[in-house]
């Protein structure tokens, strides 16, 4: 009797499984799956699909998708709210199709989107115009675990993550590497934080390699009427940029720009490791810019802090080896 039961439960739970993970005909996930050579077209555990874009119109706005395998996936665009994880099977995502950018994000003004575990690296497949994660539109754009690498664009706009909201919005970045990325015009680089319209940032980004690009990170206010674009810096490293480590700039009448940099090192950048370019502050009035750095390493750079404002930076316990300033 007791192996009647025994075997009665295991068949009964079998049959059970799949349908914890079913979602009724029309109906949209809360989680949904993803695989390389997935068959679904409802996207749940069982069945998964095959690409993101799949996914996202099967998932509600807010909900969740997950890897359920490692493997190449083709670009997709998000637009809502949703939190995609592969940390334990890494996504790569390339440009496959000739299209421009990897993951681009064009999500509602209060639309919070996360991002875990992807890999988007263009090296070697030949391409000349790719960007690899651009945020046009949300509220709140999270990275964790993500490799941009060897992303290519000949003109402007173009970077391993290029973030360009037009409403206020906030970036998060964390135990990145970007690597590699490079473009023809000025706002091009690993990380480029430039809003449009009138719309202000608050960036944070930290234990993030940002490793031979063209400019390392760039803080522009130039495009924004906002408040303010503001970036810390923590924890992080830039080095290697053909031009500058970190760029800090704006100009008359655009949005201030605010950075913090802490516990980083920028180094071996061609030209400044830190440069802050922007407007005096006019009769009674402070500059629009504002840097300040902190227990940081900057060295082996062609000027170690360069800016054409007196009196930007106030650091303690920075040691400045190639430049104007050292400070303990």
């Amino acid at each position: 009797m007791r192996k009647t039961t025994r075997a009665s439960t295991a068949l009964l739970a079998a049959t059970l499984v799949p349908l914890l993970y079913a979602t009724p005909a029309g109906a949209q996930n809360l989680h949904s799956w993803v695989t390389t050579g997935g068959t679904g077209s409802d996207c749940v555990f069982v069945s998964p699909c095959a690409d993101f874009n799949t996914a996202m119109s099967k998932t509600i706005s807010g909900g969740e998708i997950r890897c359920k395998g490692a493997g190449f996936y083709p670009p997709f665009t998000i637009d809502k709210a949703i939190s995609i994880v592969c940390d334990d099977y890494q996504a790569a995502v390339t440009s496959g199709g000739g299209l421009p950018i990897a993951i681009n994000i064009k999500a509602g003004p209060n639309d919070i989107v996360s991002l875990n575990g992807f890999d988007i690296d263009e090296g070697g497949l030949g391409t000349t115009a790719i960007t690899g994660i651009v945020f046009q539109s949300g509220a709140a754009l999270h990275l964790n675990k993500i490799k941009v690498r060897n992303t290519r664009q000949p003109s402007d706009n173009a970077g391993g993550i290029y973030f360009q909201p037009n409403t206020d919005a906030q970036l998060y970045i964390s135990d990145s590497i970007i690597t590699g990325n490079s473009g023809g015009g000025s706002l091009s680089g690993g990380i480029v934080i430039t809003p449009s319209a009138s719309a202000s940032v608050n960036a944070f980004i930290s234990r993030v390699k940002v490793e031979g690009n063209s400019t390392g990170i760039i803080v522009d206010g130039k495009r924004s009427t906002g408040a303010a674009v503001n970036a810390i810096v923590l924890d992080s490293m830039v080095v290697g940029s053909k031009k500058d480590g970190i760029l800090a700039q704006t100009s008359a009448g655009k949005a201030r720009v605010s950075g913090f940099i802490d516990h980083s090192v920028v180094s071996g950048n061609i030209e400044s490791g830190v440069r802050v370019d922007g407007p005096p502050g006019l009769a009674g009035t402070p500059s629009p810019m504002n840097v300040r750095i902190s227990d940081s390493t900057i060295t082996l750079n062609d000027k170690g802090v360069s800016s054409n404002i007196t009196d930007v930076f106030y650091s303690t316990r920075t040691t400045e080896l190639t430049g104007t300033r050292t400070t303990t």
